[in-house]
């Protein structure tokens, strides 16, 4: 269900509870699961067109002790907005120390991905390589999957050509679920579903842009529990019974 207000405010998306709490907004649709119409206050629809002028399209902030998301684009002269339900703060990965990694041929996209994760705060411990000159990824796997499985290193990042290869290496490492993420649904599912805690990905497939979108998915996705709790304890009791075996 889309609708085109005036004032040039055009919403849609998920009719969910937390949605219900967005400030000044007022929801109508057919309640969990549909479609959804948004109309907001003529203030509210000015606040929402400066706020995207200056900012990212993804705005987060937080209503009481619901977090709340505004995904903005402009659409001509209207003003898309996507309202979803955010990653609860306790969610997202803590700012702590992580590990990157990347052999020649994801060398360059690593380093984009070390330098964009310092501005957000986080410690990133390279682990090479450091040039384009031909090298093992297996080496680099390794050196970051053991920082993660220590602990040293909340979680990790690893690059090669395709992102498979450094993912089949770090999952030889007992505690190590490395998932090789492509877009952002893949990295969303990774981490609520299978916990995961290295994020993999191709230097030759991944542009810098999608690393990001990748990267900010990952980061704000937190693990669902529940049933994927019980499963994630299964690939754990796997790694067991090969160490006894």
């Amino acid at each position: 269900m889309n609708e085109k207000f005036t004032g040039g405010l055009q919403a849609e998306g998920l009719c969910l509870p937390e949605a219900r709490h967005l400030p000044n907004l007022a929801f109508a649709g057919r309640g969990v699961g549909g479609g959804t119409a948004c109309r907001a206050p003529t203030e509210s629809r000015r606040q929402l067109w400066s706020v995207a002028k200056r900012t990212s399209p993804l705005l987060e902030w937080c209503y009481g002790s619901v977090r709340c998301a505004l995904r903005i684009r402009p659409i001509e002269c209207r003003l898309a907005v996507q309202a979803y339900p955010a990653a609860p703060e306790s969610c997202s990965l803590p700012k702590e120390k992580l590990a990157a990694g990347a052999d020649h041929a994801g060398f360059r996209l690593k380093e984009y991905v070390r330098h964009y994760l310092g501005e957000q705060g986080y410690q990133v411990e390279d682990c090479g390589a450091f040039s384009v000159e031909p090298s093992d990824y297996p080496d680099y796997a390794e050196k970051v999957a053991r920082m993660v499985a220590s602990g040293e290193a909340a979680w990790g990042v690893l690059i090669c050509g395709t992102g498979l290869g450094v993912a089949i290496a770090a999952n030889k490492v007992p505690g190590i679920r490395a998932a090789t993420c492509d877009n952002t649904l893949l990295a969303r599912f990774a981490r609520e579903h299978n916990q995961a805690n290295i994020l993999a990905m191709g230097g030759r497939i991944v542009d810098r842009a999608t690393a990001r979108k990748i990267l900010h998915t990952w980061i704000s996705t937190g693990f669902a529990g529940g049933r994927h709790a019980r499963r994630v304890e299964k690939i754990a009791a796997l790694e067991l019974k090969e160490k006894s075996s």
